[in-house]
């Protein structure tokens, strides 16, 4: 016999097993459950009343069978989709945290490193407007680069503030 073929039977052949019960079996069919032409599993029928099985009842069996090894490889399938749903919803929320970890630490070295240089140039270049005096030029310069560098320490700070995760 094939491993996909459905076999009709008496239990009393020498290579079948009785079904298990109290009762003795006086015909049983069985038809394997198979997919892709693997075999998952058997349906089987038993008839305890003494009649016997058609070749239409061994038909009509393995429709049913190859019907119910759809159902249960498409349950497995399920059951897989699921499970990758819930590694990809993992993963997707471990890459988020990741993400905003390298966040955090840009608007860190942004706001700690340039926002300190910025300061000190402010500093630096108010110590400069003090000494120019009275050198209109000088002056007028010094403002302007002041303003400048207010400009890039606010947008250095915006950036910064944005990078933060929430």
């Amino acid at each position: 016999r094939n491993p996909g073929d459905t076999v009709i039977g008496d239990p009393s052949g020498a290579d079948a097993e009785p079904a298990p019960g109290p009762e003795p079996t006086a015909a049983r069919l069985v038809a394997p459950l198979v997919v892709r032409e693997e075999v998952i599993g058997i349906v089987e029928l038993c008839d305890k009343l003494g009649g016997a099985f058609s070749e239409a009842d061994a038909t009509l069996l393995e429709s049913a069978a190859a019907a119910a090894a759809i159902a249960v490889q498409n349950a497995r399938l399920f059951d897989q989709v699921r499970a990758d749903r819930g590694r990809l919803q993992v993963l997707s929320r471990q890459l988020v945290e990741v993400q905003e970890n390298e966040r955090l630490a840009v608007a860190r070295e942004l706001h700690d490193d340039a926002g300190q240089a910025l300061a000190s140039l402010k500093i630096s270049l108010r110590l400069l407007e003090r000494e120019a005096g009275d050198r209109p030029a000088v002056v007028a310069r010094v403002a302007e680069l002041k303003r400048t560098a207010d400009g890039v320490l606010e947008n250095l700070h915006r950036l910064a503030s944005n990078l933060r995760p929430a």
